[in-house]
């Protein structure tokens, strides 16, 4: 189907009724083409563009892509369940994982515009598992986004060098939902500094872009996405 042909036919019910027949493979597929159409509707490969045209497309894309995964009812407004610093989170467990992750950063390889190192250990000692073995993270989670399964996968993830950013994308089925804790947030410029970037669908409003949310962290604040498009736009900073 081409970019015309998607924008004549799409609407959000009819995609569900397509989704519906899919199995979890089949809609992490469908999933991914509608996502790369709202891609081609950002400029720059964030910002929301001015033509109105071109903004009712992204639109129609986003609500189509809203409404096809089987949490769509689960998930919030711009895909967001919790931004905060948990009360688990203390200064020393914090000050750990910065230690593990300084130390993980010489295993970290490229992974598009990101560096990034599995936390996984054969024994499990890492402190990235006992902080996904906490029985506190769950219960967070679950009050936020309702019932998960652990994934019991965690990685440190690194924007440290010029340029560094995670495109918007939409994760696959195995990731419904994400927790992303901000370790260190530092930056070498003193206007822009690095920002996760959350779409979704709404009445856009051309002067304030509400279709698109910025969300900045400090060290120790946590954030629970779901399925929906995501951006982590990074200008000079380290963030890992």
């Amino acid at each position: 189907m081409t970019k015309e042909e998607f924008y004549a036919v799409a609407t959000p019910g009819k995609f569900k009724s397509i989704a519906d027949q899919l199995n979890d493979d089949e809609r992490d597929v469908f999933k991914y083409k509608i996502s790369k159409l709202c891609v081609e509707q950002l400029v720059n490969n964030f910002d929301i563009d001015s033509n109105p045209t071109e903004v009712e497309r992204l639109n129609t894309a986003l609500e189509c892509l809203s409404i096809i995964h089987p949490y769509s009812h689960r998930i919030p407004e711009y895909g967001l369940a919790y931004k905060g610093r948990p009360d688990f989170m203390t200064d020393e467990l914090l000050s750990k994982l910065q230690q593990e992750a300084t130390k993980f950063r010489e295993e970290a390889v490229i992974n598009l515009e990101q560096f990034i190192t599995c936390a996984e250990t054969l024994d499990k000692s890492s402190v990235a598992e006992t902080l996904e073995d906490m029985q506190e993270l769950n219960d967070l989670v679950e009050k936020h986004a309702g019932k998960c399964l652990p994934s019991f996968i965690s990685n440190y993830i690194y924007y440290d060098e010029i340029g560094h950013c995670s495109k918007p994308h939409v994760d696959n089925g195995f990731t419904a939902v994400t927790v992303m804790i901000a370790l260190k947030h530092e930056s070498n410029c003193n206007n822009l500094s690095s920002s996760s970037v959350a779409y979704w669908p709404k009445k856009i409003d051309l002067i304030t872009n509400s279709s698109q949310e910025s969300l900045q962290f400090s060290s120790g604040q946590a954030l629970f996405t779901g399925e929906h498009l995501l951006a982590k736009r990074s200008v000079y900073t380290l963030y890992c």
